[in-house]
């Protein structure tokens, strides 16, 4: 993804982010996001004292809470009575809500969209809210409430319902992977001309047992790179992006925050276990999207990597062969999960590099790795001066 201007006339077939919206740990806004990212502010706590009443198992796990208190809903507002919303998945609540505030965000009246073609991709993997149902004895049943309340794709269809979208509307589960899968089966549905506006999305949400990796992770701190690394802890978010093709968001004189110039995914298919990642298997895919986006790898100057901080993944993966292969010794590299851990299936990592190139802004302050890798990692961020 990179920054964009009328003259980049090498981008014409890209992207175009023209409106986001999100919350995160610590953060109710995407610019309350970037004030703690430009701190370097640990976003980590305890389970908020209102989670309390439902939540199941061990409370005292760290983990990356929202601010927000996620059992509150105007239910009105999105045309649901106080049964439905008594069925409907918090994370379903959340999405719909970031989905409104991405089009303001975007300068665009959520009505001026009724019957057309604008497509709803949706990253989503957890389904906690329907384990608490379920265990609710007191909770009148009503199954097709508690479907649509629960499903992947009943979340992207209530708002495409709501908004009375006609494009296509998806639900993907691909772990921690959702919400950029999301966003590549946008961009190729735009790319086909199958819409002319997508909204793509991730939303994640730990209601029912704080999820620590391993269960003896005594630290709660996700040490991405480092050689101390030994785990992670969960998070929660949501993050919305609209996108548009490039040309068309020029012609309509729309804001445009960036631009995806190509993405690519695949699988790593055999490894020594299931969750080992495959560097072949992923140069590989990044080499398509290279090709895709019309670039030179080493025409890349950052690169922001899922960090969920195993210390076999790092320096096999990223410091070995993709580097030699791909990359020159200039660029910069970043982890969002430093700050924030892992958050299942939303897009924070592409929240904060549209934020890295609308604020011009790279890394600045450093913290000395430890072990035998010897690098540094930016704690903070700094603002680069105006070209």
């Amino acid at each position: 993804m990179e920054n964009s201007t009328p003259s980049d006339l090498n981008i014409g077939e890209g992207i175009a982010i023209i409106g986001l919206s999100g919350r995160f740990p610590g953060a109710d806004s995407v610019e309350e996001f970037w004030e703690n990212l430009l701190n370097g502010r640990d976003c980590i706590t305890k389970v908020p004292g209102d989670r309390h009443p439902y939540f199941q198992g061990d409370s005292t796990v760290d983990g990356g809470y929202l601010k927000c208190k996620v059992d509150e809903f105007d239910g009105n507002f999105f045309n649901l009575s106080p049964r439905d919303c008594g069925f409907v998945d918090p994370q379903q609540r959340l999405f719909l809500e970031a989905s409104w505030e991405s089009l303001e965000n975007a300068g665009i009246p959520p009505s001026s969209l009724r019957g057309t073609s604008t497509g709803v991709f949706l990253g989503m993997s957890g389904k906690e809210y329907e384990a608490i149902l379920r265990g609710e004895s007191s909770q009148p049943k009503d199954f097709l409430r508690e479907m649509h309340g629960n499903a992947w794709s009943g979340a992207s269809g209530r708002l495409s319902h709501f908004l009375d979208l006609r494009g296509p509307c998806i639900g993907v589960e691909a772990t921690c992977a959702s919400a950029t899968v999301a966003i590549h089966l946008a961009c190729l549905s735009l790319k086909d001309g199958e819409t002319d506006l997508c909204l793509a999305a991730g939303v994640n949400l730990i209601l029912e047992q704080p999820q620590r990796f391993p269960p003896t992770l005594l630290s709660s701190r996700c040490k991405t790179f480092d050689t101390d690394a030994d785990g992670f802890v969960t998070a929660e978010g949501v993050g919305v992006f609209v996108l548009k093709r490039y040309k068309d968001a020029l012609l309509a004189g729309n804001r445009i925050l960036g631009v995806i110039r190509g993405s690519a995914v695949g699988h790593d298919g055999s490894t020594r276990s299931f969750g080992t990642p495959n560097p072949d298997a992923q140069a590989k895919i990044m080499n398509r999207a290279f090709e895709k986006a019309g670039i030179k790898p080493l025409d890349i100057n950052y690169v922001e990597v899922h960090g969920t901080g195993k210390i076999f993944v790092y320096p096999f993966l990223f410091y070995n062969k993709i580097k030699q292969k791909f990359l020159s010794n200039r660029y910069a590299c970043g982890g969002l999960e430093r700050n924030e851990i892992l958050g299942k299936g939303v897009p924070g990592f592409r929240v904060k590099q549209s934020l890295l190139i609308n604020h011009r802004s790279h890394k600045a302050k450093y913290r000395t790795l430890t072990g035998r890798l010897g690098r540094t990692e930016p704690r903070q961020i700094t603002l680069l001066p105006q070209a």
